[in-house]
């Protein structure tokens, strides 16, 4: 869907780094009325709602609305009327890249609207220097699940930030293989760490490898 939605953006084509005003704002109308039912797409679509108001003066390079109320920009005459191509900002791209791989399904994932699980799930998980750890316990059971280990050298020079969120997506898809993760569980996960959780509800990060981590967990979500 996603992949299509794209495609039709630059359908009327304009200048290097420009799509067609109009067109994006059709389109925008579509998904939001998806995304109403797939929410955890509902980040990916701020490249769109920042490339449709890139056009107004008030707004900055990287497309956010200026918040500054000394900045003269603010001044702006809003009832001005939008150009017919307004510029793509550094967000767009990487947002519909992800669209397109949270629907590349052939059939479109079923939604559950509340938990159908008889009992919650609670992950508490934390990256140690050069280890890991998390527990996975599943209300109303007598165990819980532990896992543990050390990180790979090419993990061990990462940001510990990137650590963090993989440890925590390694514990949710061992509890998906393993069973303990049932569709239609509701999970709270437990972590120390305000970068991952952040990233994960504003669906992007500055890096690239965290980026593609929490990429990754929508796409659990999605399943």
């Amino acid at each position: 869907m996603a992949m299509e939605e794209a495609t039709a953006l630059g359908a009327k084509t304009g200048p290097q780094g420009y799509i067609h005003h109009k067109t994006a704002e059709k389109y925008q109308g579509f998904l939001i009325h998806v995304l109403r039912t797939y929410t955890s797409m509902v980040p990916f679509l701020k490249g769109l709602h920042l490339t449709l108001e890139s056009w107004r003066p008030d707004w900055d390079k990287d497309g956010w609305r200026v918040s500054n109320t000394l900045d003269p920009r603010l001044e702006y005459a809003t009832k001005r009327k939008a150009p017919q191509f307004v510029k793509v900002v550094p967000h767009f791209k990487g947002d519909m890249e992800t669209l397109v791989k949270l629907t590349c399904h052939r059939v479109p994932p079923f939604i559950k609207a509340w938990p159908t699980s008889h009992a919650a799930a609670f992950l508490v998980g934390d990256a140690l220097g050069a280890g890991f750890v998390s527990t996975l316990w599943e209300q109303g059971d007598d165990k819980f699940d532990a896992t543990y280990g050390g990180w790979t050298v090419d993990l061990l020079e990462a940001l510990s930030n990137k650590r963090e969120a993989y440890n925590l997506l390694l514990s949710i898809e061992a509890g998906v293989a393993s069973g303990k993760l049932q569709p239609g569980t509701e999970l709270f996960v437990f972590t120390d760490n305000m970068v991952s959780k952040r990233c994960f509800h504003s669906g992007r990060s500055r890096s690239a490898a965290m980026h593609a981590l929490i990429v990754k967990m929508h796409d659990l979500v999605m399943k």
